[in-house]
């Protein structure tokens, strides 16, 4: 018996309905939970805060239900409005799950 490959699952694609709610719960289980932070981590990063003067840090966040890593020069740290930007991006000091040098 000869196997067809991918050819058998192109019907399924064929209907834009499902195509849709394919996608949509693709996204679904692509979310993922907002992860908590200790105190010890959050002192952590503020220290590195206070600290940094002007080297490349990785930067871990989350954004958009996904979690996000950027490396670069932070370009602003900004404690009257509770945000960071780096490379351009602003992140509210609340989205930070880690910081260290790159």
């Amino acid at each position: 018996m000869k196997d067809r490959g991918m050819m058998k699952w192109l019907p399924y694609k064929s209907l834009v309905e499902q195509a849709e709610i394919n996608r949509a719960m693709n996204e679904r289980l692509e979310r993922e939970e907002k992860p908590l932070i200790s105190k010890e981590k959050a002192e952590e990063i503020n220290e590195y805060l206070l600290q940094y003067s002007g080297q490349i840090s990785k930067i871990t966040y989350f954004r958009l239900d996904h979690r996000r890593t950027l490396v670069g020069h932070i370009e602003k740290i900004s404690p009257e409005e509770g945000l960071l930007v780096a490379e351009g991006i602003r992140i509210p000091f609340p989205n930070l799950l880690d910081i260290e040098d790159a």
